[in-house]
């Protein structure tokens, strides 16, 4: 016959189902099984109810059921009707909470319940129903232990007393379970920033951010997370929530770098939503700290320089300048940056100056530092002057006068000049005259006497170059100054055309010479005569004579004229 069902859409689906013979399986037959429990007129109308009205009080009955082809369907059960059954309440009944997720827990001890039904009083409220339909607890071992057999979702900011109710085969309903009590807070959080974004320029190490005005009235403020990393390590950098009237913030880092930031809004419990991130980058704008204990030591041709690391933890090198004394032109020594502490600057050898040196640091991001203090180095003068050249030395009235080429040396302090007699062995320094000379008269020389002159140029550090060219000179005869002093003894001997002189030898003669005259000349006859006496040999009927007695000042001892004939 037709059943008549007042529109419920559970039964709708399965007398569908049925009349279509369709396979009841999966959620139709579930939804089969749930609404034939629950109504037993739909149950009646399926043929799969039975009421045995004749059954007597007290008693004990089998029951089986069995197809049109005697096939048995299920088992045989004992019904003993002394006593009404009673379904029996859900044991264990307990959850377990995430957020506003709702895991429910209890024990199928009995088969004679197919489901369960939630209940719960809302904010102290009445009863009102949480499931729909029963809940099946399909595959639930039959012992004491807890398995998850519902979960529901919640409302935030309520709270529910919850219980459940067994339901039985023939709409029968066990008594409540024991009660459990569930808060569910606010867990929804308020909407996120938008347009975080870097705001101007960064100065320095400081970052200012900016974002769009904020309107979600739910907020109670704003926090600001900065990290070195995308994906984590990030730190709130306002201890107290910033106001969600806010729209910027100005932070101070600690060393250039990337970093990243989101502002993050949060609500009274807690409930926090992040803006999307945002990367800056900070540009490393100073420089190292000034260098320190820089110091120089000198030696010739060359200068080591030190001084003490810098602290810098992104360090490229150190840049080494150089200057001459009392100058400002500072210039680059080393195009390469050093990674030592120390620098050998290396020099010409000749090199006599004093320079001026500093050193600064440079990190990777090409910033120098301050120039470190200056610190002078004398480079020690070893290098001698050059060879004097003597152009000329000759003899003069009073002496022999030298003259040389000025040196070109910048640092010249003086001349020496040296002098040895013909024959002597070792030159001796006469004279020592300053730079600004180029030429002596040395008055401490004898009449006709050859000398051999030489000299030195002498720097300011004492260096001695090598001895100049050599400059030989006789130097001139003195005029005499005669004096008719020596008295002659003449013995000739007229066959041999000889006449032998002699005079007594004065001790302040040196020595004496024999002289012819001729007209207004004198013809020297003898050597430097010392012993007093001279043999003349004439083939000439006549001769005139003269001895000069030379000694060693400008006196000259001279006889009478001698007029001889044999």
């Amino acid at each position: 016959g037709v059943f008549v069902h007042s529109g419920n859409e559970g039964i709708s689906m399965v007398l569908e189902a049925v009349a279509n013979k369709k396979k009841l399986e999966g959620l139709v037959y579930l939804n089969a099984l749930v609404q034939c429990f629950q109504n037993n007129a739909l149950s009646e109308h399926l043929g799969i109810y039975y009421m045995d009205e004749t059954a007597a009080p007290n008693s004990s009955y089998t029951y089986k059921v069995v197809a049109g082809n005697d096939r048995q369907l299920g088992q045989e059960i004992l019904v003993n009707t002394s006593a009404p059954r009673r379904v029996p309440t859900p044991i264990n009944f307990g959850f377990k909470q995430k957020k506003k997720k709702i895991d429910f827990y209890w024990s199928s001890n009995t088969d004679d319940f197919f489901g369960v039904n939630l209940y719960a009083k809302i904010n102290g409220g009445p009863e009102a129903p949480l499931s729909d339909l029963p809940i099946m607890a399909a595959g639930v071992q039959k012992d004491s232990v807890a398995q998850k057999q519902y979960e529901l979702v919640l409302e935030e900011n309520t709270t529910y007393e919850i219980y459940a109710r067994s339901m039985g085969f023939f709409e029968d309903v066990s008594e409540q379970s024991e009660t459990i009590l569930v808060e569910i807070k606010d867990y929804t959080p308020p909407a996120a920033p938008q347009g975080l974004m870097q705001k101007g320029l960064i100065k320095k190490h400081s970052v200012k951010l900016e974002w769009r005005t904020y309107s979600d009235v739910s907020a109670s403020g704003l926090k600001i997370y900065r990290s070195l990393y995308y994906d984590s390590a990030y730190s709130c950098l306002n201890s107290v929530p910033l106001s969600t009237k806010t729209v910027d913030f100005a932070d101070e880092v600690p060393a250039p770098g990337d970093y990243y930031y989101y502002v993050a809004a949060v609500d009274a419990a807690g409930n926090e939503n992040p803006s999307m991130k945002t990367v800056i980058h900070v540009e490393d704008m100073e420089g190292p700290e000034p260098l320190e204990n820089v110091t120089a030591l000198e030696d010739t041709g060359k200068v080591f320089l030190t001084w003490t690391g810098s602290e810098a933890t992104d360090l490229r090198g150190y840049y080494v300048y150089r200057s001459l004394v009392g100058k400002d032109d500072f210039v680059l020594v080393n195009n390469t940056p050093l990674q030592d502490t120390s620098f050998l600057d290396v020099l010409p050898k000749r090199t006599k100056s004093t320079f001026r040196y500093y050193v600064v640091a440079q990190d990777l991001n090409y910033n120098f530092s301050s120039p470190s203090a200056i610190v002078e180095a004398t480079m020690p003068d070893v290098v001698a002057p050059e060879r004097p050249l003597i152009k000329n030395a000759s003899a003069v009235d009073n002496g022999v006068r030298i003259s040389w080429m000025p040196n070109a040396d910048l640092d010249l302090f003086n001349y020496q000049v040296f002098r040895k007699k013909k024959g002597d062995s070792l030159y001796h320094r006469i004279e020592t005259v300053g730079r600004e000379l180029t030429s002596i008269t040395d008055t401490s020389v004898e009449w006709a006497t050859v000398y051999h002159y030489k000299m030195k140029a002498i720097d300011e550090s004492g260096n001695q170059s090598v001895f100049s060219n050599t400059f030989t000179v006789q130097t001139e005869y003195r005029q005499p100054q005669e004096q008719v002093a020596i008295s002659v003894k003449v013995k000739k001997k007229k066959k041999l055309k000889t006449v032998k002189l002699t005079w007594k030898a004065n001790p302040d003669v040196m020595g004496y010479v024999v002289y012819s005259v001729e007209g207004k000349k004198l013809k020297q006859l003898s050597g430097m005569n010392t012993d007093g006496s001279f043999l003349l040999k004439s083939e000439n009927d006549k001769e005139s004579i003269i001895i000069k007695g030379y000694t060693n000042g400008p006196l000259v001892y001279a006889s009478e004229r001698l007029d001889i004939d044999w």
